[in-house]
């Protein structure tokens, strides 16, 4: 069965929406989806799994959830770490002494100190 429309045609239009990339790249994040992804956390989903519900990849959506946290309006813990390991802690960068999620015990130190040049040289 055709559909009257050349291989090469249909090859060339699957390479131009490849190009495109996902349709909601790029797109504004509403409060709704927001909102879906700190329901599914709670009941416990995996990063996977909402991402397929929103129809987003699993990096977008991770990505969204760190920033959330960054931002203070998320205070959930990874949910692959142990409920026993997981608690808002201090952290111990440089005159911070900010409470910050932490997914465990060795994680002292929050993402913002993380990213600054004397914790990267490995000065403290």
């Amino acid at each position: 069965m055709t559909l009257g429309v050349s291989r090469y045609a249909i090859k060339g239009q699957m390479r131009h929406l490849k190009r495109l990339g996902p349709v909601n790249m790029g797109g504004p994040w509403d409060a709704a989806k927001v909102n879906r992804i700190v329901r599914a956390i709670e009941r416990g989903k995996s990063y996977r799994d909402i991402a397929a519900d929103l129809g987003m990849s699993r990096r977008t959506v991770e990505a969204k959830i760190q920033r959330l946290r960054d931002e203070g309006k998320l205070l959930l813990t990874d949910i692959h770490a142990p409920k026993s390991h997981r608690a808002l802690r201090k952290c111990l960068g440089p005159g911070c002494g900010r409470m910050f999620d932490s997914h465990g015990v060795g994680n002292r130190i929050c993402k913002k100190c993380r990213g600054q040049r004397v914790y990267q040289s490995g000065a403290f």
